[in-house]
């Protein structure tokens, strides 16, 4: 679902991307995996950006960096 969300992006369909991440961040939580919830997270919040939803994109960044930061993942907290 990851994969398709980042093809449906570089197409440019930024709406239905946001939509795909979205259901990303919910598998995310129901499976407790708060590495792929961090990077789901992030491309969420590009596609928030990317659609002029600026105040999601701050609150959907804001959740990924507080997910990598609890982790110690560096790369993450980078992005």
């Amino acid at each position: 679902l990851y994969r398709l969300g980042e093809l449906t992006h570089t197409i440019g369909d930024f709406a239905q991307a946001r939509t795909i991440f979205q259901q990303c961040v919910a598998i995310s939580r129901q499976l407790d995996s708060q590495d792929a919830l961090g990077y789901a997270l992030d491309q969420l919040g590009y596609c928030h950006v990317l659609v002029g939803d600026l105040d999601g994109a701050e609150a959907a960044y804001q959740e990924s960096l507080a997910c990598f930061t609890a982790m110690g993942n560096e790369l993450g907290m980078a992005l």
